[in-house]
């Protein structure tokens, strides 16, 4: 092994650097971690930032789904497959151990864990635990600054009087620095986290409810937490909006969305696009389903996973069956196409978590 090693060393420094970069960019992110395995040469080319930074290019530009099961023991299972809306060509999956960052949370009735982890390159860290006299419930968001190339988790915390929520403290901690430590920050508008989240631009958006009602109330406010600057700002609704904790927030060519299904004898698509945040001004977009789809939904309960950068919205059933389908709906065309997904077999009647749009992030230590 060790003369293996000497002759790749040996071959690498006869190739220009700027070469090796090339080929490098064209291999697979698991590729590029078991790479840096093979010498120290190679070690210390693929993490250099220059190369980093043109592979997350690269991803960028190509983003994929990533699906993510809990097994038994607590551990997580990733798989990532290629968006594709042809349905004669079933994508192959690519098992990964570990993930761009995914914030987990698990709360029980004595314990609260989170943990940001990198399936990709392995990295994961279990976050310190924010200790309060009184708390019931946290949420933990994570947002990424692309001027500084910051990584932050958003933490809040509230708990429960009766029938009220009532709002504690907000912190943040910023990741890659060397320092897990917790800061406190300000809101000046009391209110809870709902799950809808995205962040985009630097922003991190997500919806919430008001102070005083219950945790399945409607949503009330989309709240902005700006990464780099660490500010609070919101975002009414409009006043014809009826949406609730089941929505999804998107990207919807740069702009903040909200996408839902209604439900009644037609199956509508129903799409709210932030054109003004400084004038909590809205527009609305209804699409009408053909009713040759009727059975996807009447079969299945599905919900809305996002908006790829093509302008499909992706959607799928929350748990896991056989076959198993990711439907996308192109806003353009209005066109259904469903795609089935091989593979999961010894995860049947799982819950399936997706995340659409995942890049791929081979940078080292993001998380110390």
């Amino acid at each position: 092994m060790k003369k293996l090693k000497q002759n790749v060393s040996g071959c690498s420094d006869q190739i220009p650097v700027d070469l090796l970069i090339e080929i490098f960019l064209r291999v697979s992110s698991k590729s590029i971690v078991r790479f840096r395995c093979v010498s120290k040469f190679w070690r210390s080319l693929l993490r250099r930032p220059n190369f980093t930074e043109l592979f997350l290019t690269k991803s960028l530009a190509r983003p994929l789904l990533l699906f993510a099961f809990q097994v038994g023991d607590g551990k997580l299972v990733f798989y990532t497959s290629l968006h594709t809306t042809n349905p004669n060509k079933r994508p192959s999956l690519d098992f990964v151990d570990r993930h761009g960052l995914i914030c987990r949370h698990e709360q029980r009735k004595t314990q609260s864990m989170a943990m940001i982890c990198n399936p990709i390159t392995g990295e994961s860290i279990t976050l310190p635990e924010v200790r309060m006299e009184r708390i019931d419930k946290r949420s933990y968001f994570i947002g990424y600054d692309p001027i500084k190339k910051q990584f932050k988790v958003l933490c809040m915390t509230w708990y429960y009087s009766k029938v009220h929520n009532i709002p504690q403290e907000h912190r943040v901690m910023t990741l890659g620095n060397g320092k897990h430590i917790w800061r406190k920050t300000k809101c000046c508008r009391p209110h809870y986290p709902l799950d809808n989240v995205i962040c985009f631009n630097g922003v991190l958006y997500y919806c919430s409810g008001s102070c005083g009602l219950s945790s399945n109330s409607a949503v009330t406010m989309i709240v902005c937490f700006d990464v780099r600057s660490e500010i609070f700002s919101f975002i009414d609704k409009d006043e014809a909006m009826s949406i609730y904790y089941s929505c999804t927030l998107i990207n919807y060519k740069g702009k903040l969305g909200v996408a839902k299904f209604t439900y009644g004898f037609h199956r509508f698509l129903e799409l709210w696009i932030l054109e003004d945040a400084g004038k909590h001004k809205w527009s609305k977009i209804i699409y009408e389903f053909s009713p040759l789809w009727k059975s996807i939904f009447d079969e299945t309960s599905v919900h809305i996973i996002g908006l790829t950068g093509t302008g499909d919205i992706v959607f799928s059933a929350y748990f896991l069956s056989d076959p198993f389908y990711v439907f996308y709906y192109n806003l353009d065309s209005k066109t259904l196409t469903r795609t089935e997904i091989q593979g999961f077999e010894k995860f049947q009647n799982h819950r399936v978590y997706i995340f659409q749009e995942y890049v791929e992030n081979v940078k080292p230590n993001l998380l110390t």
